[in-house]
């Protein structure tokens, strides 16, 4: 069954501002919550009607509380921009089960690299690699002091941090993740893309947390396949926009083909895809399509 942004009700019990305009929410449940592997996201039905993906902070070592942090961006789409202003302790909140794919694999060579807030999926993975007695290098890069310095310095892996402050020392050097192992990265996309650049395919595993995505191009139809309605996506809207316009509830969050909510069935037709969510092997199947960018070519048939 698909998670939805309503499976969970989460009480805000505390609120923490932290270096580089970061607030971190302690989200809790008088009840259990499920367990999540490290580098999992929740996504969030803000009370502004918008939903936004926030990755998990740790491991699922409190069965009662869920943490995340938050860093207000300047070309804020309401998301970060809400949640700093609004989100304060006490209030409820909406939320997904936890979800996602960026998780670690089973190789004994590792290194992280975690640049700004990026960092927030990669501790729980170093918790875990620690935990199992597995060596990694962790690169934490900032601009100025870190969100999570202070948390990382108690770390018992403490010693396997690599710090990098691009204000005191210029940007960072890639040349130094050599080693033939998996490199596991999260931060902005310049970064990522100057990663997927320089490491082969198969040791490097992403999370972004932002993607400049096309979604227009030539107008096709979409069939669902609930009822057959057929409804026209034109040129200058996307899939999921098209649908909604016409009072269609498909799911989404991130808008930028990087979450998976808003990834559907397709049962029939050709895809367009432009999301960084599916691997090369789903795309190439054609029966599947992130609504937010994705694109059909003539008819697609729907499931929603």
């Amino acid at each position: 069954m698909q998670s939805t942004v309503d499976d969970l009700r989460l009480k805000v019990t505390k609120r923490i501002e932290r270096p580089g305009d970061v607030i971190e929410f302690y989200l809790t449940s008088e009840t259990p919550l499920p367990a999540f592997r490290a580098g999992a996201h929740i996504d969030l039905r803000l009370d502004t009607g918008l939903v936004r993906s926030y990755s998990l902070v740790g491991t699922s070592q409190d069965p009662f509380c869920y943490r995340i942090a938050v860093k207000l961006e300047p070309a804020s789409r309401g998301g970060s921009q809400w949640i700093h202003s609004s989100l304060v302790e006490g209030m409820q909140v909406s939320a997904s089960l936890p979800k996602g794919r960026f998780a670690l694999q089973n190789t004994e060579d590792s290194t992280f690299v975690a640049a700004g807030i990026g960092v927030t999926p990669l501790i729980g993975m170093a918790d875990e690699l620690h935990a199992s007695g597995r060596p990694f290098t962790f690169y934490y890069l900032t601009r100025g002091q870190g969100a999570f310095d202070h948390e990382l310095a108690g770390k018992t892996w403490a010693s396997s941090i690599q710090r990098h402050d691009s204000l005191a020392n210029g940007r960072f050097d890639l040349s130094k993740l050599s080693g033939s192992g998996n490199i596991y990265a999260c931060g902005p996309a310049s970064l990522l893309d100057a990663l997927s650049a320089q490491v082969p395919k198969g040791r490097l595993w992403i999370e972004a947390f932002s993607n400049d995505v096309e979604t227009t191009g030539g107008e096709f139809e979409i069939e669902l396949a609930s009822n057959g309605e057929v409804i026209l996506v034109p040129e200058h809207l996307s899939a999921l926009q098209a649908l909604l316009e016409a009072g269609i509830d498909a799911p989404f969050a991130c808008e930028e083909g990087i979450c998976g909510t808003c990834v559907s069935r397709v049962l029939d037709g050709q895809i367009d895809h432009r999301d960084d969510y599916l691997t090369e092997q789903e795309q190439a199947a054609q029966d599947q399509m992130a609504l937010c960018c994705s694109r059909g070519i003539g008819r697609i048939k729907v499931e929603i």
